[in-house]
């Protein structure tokens, strides 16, 4: 049943200014409901909150300044009213030139465990500075910015909330929701008023459901001078709370009203389809896998025939927010997307049937267990876990033989050495597991590793109960961390297990739940060259392609030709063309559809395309089929001319980055010994070269000549997509790299306790340098993604462009980067942290999108992604309608330019426009889960080196602060020996309102949580402070 409603009335409370409201930390929680309305059905446009037409997948898929001086003394007092934000803005650009480092509040938030601060200092690299010559600003060089109204309004796409939207918040354990209106950004918290007349703070990216343009944002202006004006403390984050003054009975009514109109309407769509909605999962699950579906797709099948559709063809949004909440009632069966937001068009993962069933089973074996250790009556229900705890308890005391039990996550390193039979990454062969065993492993497996409970669900304390029954674990709290490590000692996972290849879902990871596999190649689905008759032989061309030499798949190489004009050159990116060789409809495709793009972890690469048949025919080297976008400059970067043509390659000279930098400019851009090396274990990470590598010697005179010049027109490039706001500046990173002896991976054993007496050699390299400038190498190949870009917006060709969506609730990011940033920057080109993330926080991350537009933080007009095909499905795509193209030109002989035909494309503007969603949201998680691959191997690393003492530490370590959390007493920062985040927790000596950000502190490691991927480090004593520098 739902929830019922019933009028709150709140008590008059005298006016508590919220700053005091905040030392106090006063709040409080609404737990009811509205009633459901009997009201007869009413349309979209009559709610009021109907939503346009939405392009719908064909069905479920399947898993596999200098600024002037102020007028204003520094942080003057604003009066509070609806404009402060513009105030705001206009004292942030008068006070550029005095900046002082904020609290990075954002860093402060974790996912794991409450009162968890900044932990990871994963930062994307590749994000860097692109004019790392100029030493001073020219002005007039910026005269190019974007302006506002240039970005792309990506409609009901956008991933970012708007003043008006409505959200549905949960609180405590998930199973209290409260449906909400988006008020406005603050800081690093948005601002919510809740259908209980409350107000919360939380991240934006917390919410998954919305309604866009829920309420006009003039009706929210009344409550605003009754909310606070700045982000609230950590401890009253993702809280209801009172208002602290006497509202009048007239504010907020309307927006109550509209709140409480939604809910109800949700509860006629439920009770009309209650069979359904209380059996969803039996309704859309498979007996074996799971599926992903959005929630359209969900509400056709649990609504079809029972609610009506609106005017417009859709499910309106009150059926779908009933479809929504009806299906994240149950404890187990439906698992919310973890990363990012379903706003977009994210998936709902949709459990097996199998696993909903073994789940109820094991349930049961647990409460007749509990019931015969209570009463002592006999019970043979009882047996099958007795008989696991029984076996569990001998494997957990054979493991302890060999590795030692620790409270990080991970067990300690072995102290047997695994013989010449069997190679320890595969393991050794032990007890057998029976078929009840694997009930209760897959049970512990769903809760530990794929976090498949929800959070308020009672399969928690059941799976803790296993646990407990097991009488190993008596000093540990039993969480999931517990689980993660009961599954090693048992031998079910080795003890290198990672969790983002569980977030991920990649198959065969633990072997049990997640056997499916992407999809096996089929002969059938490969083709003869498709462009064969078109293509232009680029005869004795240099081609150079530039990676290193152990690099899975070849993309793309570079060349040059001169031109008539002195100072004018062609550019060409040679790009590898396996749209060519498969059928878009294909099973090859299809999987690669599914996958989005490769996977690269440590230790396993998934190849998004056969490895075979990239090696064999796809990867770039001679004699092979290219697609080729070509540019021709001058060399200020101005862009004079571009097309685009089929070909093939016949002379290629693969050489690694480091020799392109040394021979273009001197400057190794970066050696394998640059930076601090580190090593645990006794192997090599080591790999052969996968191609022949030409070194500088190798190279001819005439060869070295090109690659100045190339190197040029990179720089080039550069300089004229900073003229237009781009600003890429990144921060090193450390890099991990992982080898078992030379094993390869092979799946998990499923029915045996495996053994592994061994462990891999783990190396790290800690960069010398903190700022890494992306090389002219980089921006040739955005060169490309440009061309590409033009060439099919010129022809009308439907292609995913990434875009820099129009945010209208955000100061204007062109004023900010010109007024702001720019004179922040240093005299090498380094704009200030802080200044840097507002910027990149304004601007918003890039989209992808039918429609082409500025990408601002590459400094674009247009943009896509198409140097990366064999890697990447998006680029896959893009060839594909390239290629298309380039027959249909051939066939008319003439161009396409101004063309509004599609049918002779492989895909069309709707497939993409359904495609994108997913194309973004996986992105990101891929992207994401590569982050907190390398990672998790860095905390291996550091528990054999400091708690296992296999290598040499520095006695200790630099920590600098960039968070204060005085209400859990923790600082969290960086350390900088090895360039990712930490949590120090304040020490005695020490008062919290003494600590500011960039405060530097000697510490030591104290503790390491795999599991939690947190590293926690003792302050020995205060090195330096801002003041003092």
């Amino acid at each position: 049943m739902l929830q019922s409603f019933k009028a709150r009335k709140k008590a008059i409370q005298s006016f508590v200014c919220w700053q005091c409201l905040a030392r106090i930390h006063q709040s409080s929680s609404g737990n009811q409901r509205p009633r459901p309305n009997t009201r007869a059905r009413r349309t979209s446009k009559e709610k009021g909150h109907g939503s346009k037409p939405r392009e719908k997948l064909s069905g479920f898929h399947q898993l596999g300044q200098a600024a002037q001086e102020p007028d204003l003394v520094p942080f003057p007092t604003l009066p509070i009213d609806s404009n402060i934000r513009k105030r705001l803005r206009e004292w942030e650009t008068a006070n550029a030139g005095s900046f002082t480092a904020a609290l990075d509040l954002e860093s402060m938030r974790k996912e794991e465990g409450l009162g968890d601060i900044t932990n990871s200092g994963r930062t994307n690299s590749s994000l860097v500075d692109i004019d790392p010559d100029t030493a001073t600003i020219d002005q007039e060089k910026y005269s190019q910015v974007f302006e506002q109204d240039e970005l792309v309004d990506v409609g009901l796409q956008r991933t970012f909330l708007l003043p008006g939207d409505l959200v549905e918040l949960r609180f405590g354990s998930g199973r209290t929701q409260e449906l909400a209106i988006y008020i406005r950004e603050l800081d690093a918290q948005g601002q919510f008023y809740t259908m209980s007349g409350q107000w919360a703070h939380r991240q934006n990216s917390q919410p998954k459901f919305y309604v866009p343009g829920f309420v006009q944002p003039h009706e929210l202006e009344e409550l605003l001078p009754y909310l606070p004006q700045t982000d609230v403390i950590k401890d009253m984050e993702d809280k209801l709370h009172q208002f602290t003054m006497s509202l009048p009975r007239s504010i907020g009514k309307n927006l109550l009203k509209k709140m409480n109109d939604f809910w109800n309407d949700a509860d006629t769509t439920y009770l009309a389809a209650a069979s359904r909605l209380e059996n969803a999962h039996q309704y859309l699950s498979s007996d074996e896998s799971s599926k992903y579906a959005t929630l359209d797709e969900i509400a056709d099948v649990l609504l079809d025939n029972v609610v009506p559709k609106d005017d417009n063809g859709t499910y309106s949004k009150p059926d779908l927010y009933a479809v929504h909440r009806a299906i994240l009632r149950s404890d187990i069966g439906f698992r919310i997307q973890p990363r990012g937001t379903l706003r977009s068009g994210g998936s709902y993962e949709i459990l097996s049937q199998s696993e909903v069933f073994e789940v109820g089973k094991v349930t049961k074996y647990v409460r007749d267990y509990a019931e015969r250790l209570a009463s002592g009556r006999s019970n043979a229900s009882w047996l099958p876990l007795l008989n696991f705890v029984r076996k569990s308890q001998r494997l957990i005391d054979e493991s302890r033989l060999h590795r030692e039990f620790t409270p990080h996550g991970t067990l300690g390193p072995s102290t047997r050495i695994q013989g010449d039979a069997d190679d320890y990454r595969s393991g050794s062969l032990g007890e057998k597991f029976t078929a009840t065993d694997q009930l209760f492993i897959k049970f512990i497996e769903s809760w530990a590793c794929l976090g498949n409970f929800n959070i308020g669900s009672s399969l928690n304390g059941m799976a803790s109960s296993i646990l407990r029954s097991i009488g190993r674990y008596d000093d540990s709290i039993l969480d999931r961390k517990a689980g993660w490590t009961f599954l090693q000692e048992i031998g079910a996972i080795p003890p290198w297990a990672s969790q983002p290849a569980y977030e991920l879902r990649l198959p065969f990871t633990g072997g049990r739940r997640l056997l499916m596999k992407y999809g096996t190649p089929h002969e059938s689905c490969y083709t003869e060259d498709k462009l064969v008759g078109i293509r232009k032989d680029w005869g004795e061309l240099h081609v150079f392609c530039i990676d290193q030499a152990d690099a899975h798949e070849i993309d793309d190489g570079i060349s040059v030709e001169a031109t008539e004009t002195p100072d004018e050159y062609w550019a060409h990116i040679h790009v590898a063309d396996p749209s060519s060789h498969l059928d878009p409809n294909g099973g090859v495709v299809k999987n690669a559809e599914r996958m989005v793009q490769s996977i690269y972890h440590p230790e396993r690469f998934i190849s998004m395309l056969n490895p075979r048949f990239v090696d064999s025919k796809l990867s770039l080297a001679p004699d092979r089929p290219c697609l080729t976008f070509s540019a021709r400059l001058n060399m200020s970067g101005q862009l004079l001319e571009h097309k685009v043509s089929a070909g093939i390659m016949r002379n290629v000279v693969c050489i690694s980055p480091s020799v392109f930098e040394e021979v273009a400019s001197g400057r190794p851009e970066s050696a394998e010994t640059d930076g601090v090396v580190r090593f645990v274990g006794s192997g090599s990470t080591d790999s052969a070269p996968s191609r022949s590598m030409s070194s500088i010697k190798q190279l001819s005179d005439e060869q070295k000549r090109q690659l100045k010049i190339l190197h040029q027109i990179g720089m080039a490039n550069a300089k004229k997509l900073q003229s237009r706001g781009g600003f890429n500046q990144g921060r090193a990173n450390f890099d991990v790299s992982v080898d078992f002896d030379g094993a390869k991976w092979r799946k998990t054993t499923l029915d045996y306790s495996t053994r592994y007496y061994g462990d891999p050699t783990i190396k790290l390299v800690i960069p010398e340098e903190k700022n890494q400038p992306m090389g002219a190498l980089g921006y040739i190949m955005q060169l490309a993604g440009e061309v590409c870009a033009r060439w099919c917006s010129a022809r009308g060709i439907p292609i995913p462009y990434r875009v820099t969506p129009f945010n209208p609730d955000k100061q204007d990011p062109a004023e900010y980067f010109s007024k702001v940033l720019l004179p922040s920057r240093n005299e090498e080109g380094i704009a200030p942290p802080d200044i840097a993330r507002k910027y990149f926080s304004l601007i918003g991350a890039a989209q992808p999108s039918l429609t082409p537009g500025p990408h601002m933080a590459v400094g674009a007009e247009m943009l896509t992604k198409c140097t990366s095909p064999l890697r990447r499905f998006p680029d896959l795509l893009v060839h594909a309608q390239v290629g298309a193209t380039l027959l249909e030109e051939a066939r008319l002989g003439k161009s396409l330019i101004g063309n509004t035909n599609d049918d002779f494309l492989p895909y069309s503007a709707d497939r993409i426009s359904a495609l994108l969603p997913q194309i973004d949201t996986r992105e990101r998680s891929l992207k994401k889960a590569e982050t907190d691959a390398k990672r998790v191997w860095l905390n291996h690393f550091l528990v054999r080196a400091w708690r296992f003492k296999q290598t040499e530490l520095p006695p200790t370590l630099n920590f600098s602060v960039t968070s204060i959390d005085e209400y859990n007493g923790l600082m969290g920062g960086s350390i900088e020996e090895f360039m990712t985040g930490g949590q120090c927790p304040i020490p005695d000596w020490l008062d919290a309102e003494d600590i500011k950000p960039d405060d530097k502190f000697e510490v030591e490691i104290a503790d390491v949580d795999v599991y939690f991927d947190r590293i926690v480090v003792k302050a020995l004593r205060r090195v330096e402070s801002p003041e003092s520098v």
